[in-house]
């Protein structure tokens, strides 16, 4: 006895072949939104890329000119490279510079104090520390340290407190030596 549908020719063999299609078209329609699906991918790289590769131009484009770069939403911060060496050295001759005036600044600080005779906190004494501002600029100079990348506001700040040190150490000795106890 033969059962319906598993004979040759029967109902069964044309739904196998029909389900066999659907599942082969269902798998070339998958490859073929899996190719899709890349070449969107790959297209959206080289987008980024590409837009990327403009960012980098206009920032060296604006490097020469003055205001502000305007940046599209794309775009990502890189941090410049960072010197040790360099960071370092700068460091070592600032502080090279800083010793040596909180040296001078004592000596001027006594200088100012044996040209007051009265003990007295009076325009005699700062005739040297006014003088010897200049030092502030000359000795680096003299002493071939390396100050090159100071700005404006460094050498303000230099004199700054170059000029609080010699009046500090001033009037530490006015007390100092006018009432010792």
């Amino acid at each position: 006895m033969e059962f319906r549908g598993t004979g040759r020719g029967g109902k069964k063999d044309s739904r196998d072949l029909k389900s066999r299609e659907r599942g082969l078209e269902e798998k070339e329609r998958k490859l073929k939104e899996r190719e899709l699906e890349e070449k969107e991918r790959r297209l959206k790289d080289r987008e980024k890329r590409l837009k990327e590769r403009e960012l980098e131009l206009e920032i060296k484009e604006s490097e020469g000119k003055k205001g502000k770069v305007k940046v599209g939403e794309d775009y990502e911060f890189r941090a410049p490279e960072f010197d040790e060496k360099a960071f370092k050295f700068r460091e070592m001759e600032e502080g090279k510079l800083f010793i040596i005036l909180f040296a001078i600044s004592i000596g001027m600080g006594l200088l100012a104090y044996a040209l007051n005779p009265y003990n007295v906190y009076g325009l005699l004494g700062f005739i040297p520390i006014l003088m010897s501002m200049s030092l502030v600029y000359l000795i680096p100079r003299f002493l071939n340290l390396d100050i090159d990348h100071y700005t404006k506001w460094k050498w303000a700040y230099a004199f700054l407190l170059y000029f609080l040190m010699c009046l500090g150490f001033w009037i530490v000795f006015t007390d100092a030596f006018s009432n010792p106890f």
